[in-house]
């Protein structure tokens, strides 16, 4: 069951400016999806969305929140999209973004890959190790 924006604010309790606000600035923790123009999120947004609510009336600021929901939600991380690599890559080598593609995949729900995920890890670690020793330029400029 998906349910729109206007839904998940009142059921919330929230108005719906407030919830389009909240679906902006927390995105990668709010589980969505587009039918459409429309998009539609899990029915947990509705929990979530009143989380936030209440650390904003706690008086915690943006950042804050953020980090509280990044401690107990788990972040989305969109694998759709496709740009070019930002940082030089070794020849034969994996991008980040490739690593990352992967580990996305292996990580979903019912996926028994624990090796493989450590692996991948390991081997994101020494990628980012050579791309930490490269000069600035190099970074910056392919």
């Amino acid at each position: 069951m998906s349910l729109s924006l206007p839904e998940i604010a009142r059921l919330a309790g929230l108005p719906e400016t407030t919830a389009r606000r909240y679906a902006r600035q927390y995105a990668d923790f709010l589980p969505s999806h587009s039918q459409g123009r429309v998009k539609k999120f899990k029915p947990e947004c509705v929990r979530i969305m009143q989380h936030i609510k209440n650390l904003y009336d706690e008086g915690m600021s943006q950042e804050v929140v953020r980090d509280v929901l990044s401690k107990e939600y788990s972040r989305l991380v969109d694998t759709d999209h496709h740009e070019p690599p930002l940082l030089p890559q070794v020849q034969g080598e994996p991008t980040v973004k490739d690593l990352m593609t992967e580990l996305a995949r292996a990580m979903k729900p019912g996926a028994d890959n624990l090796n493989f995920i450590l692996a991948r890890l390991d081997h994101l670690e020494k990628r980012m190790e050579a791309i930490e020793k490269l000069p600035w330029w190099k970074k910056v400029f392919k």
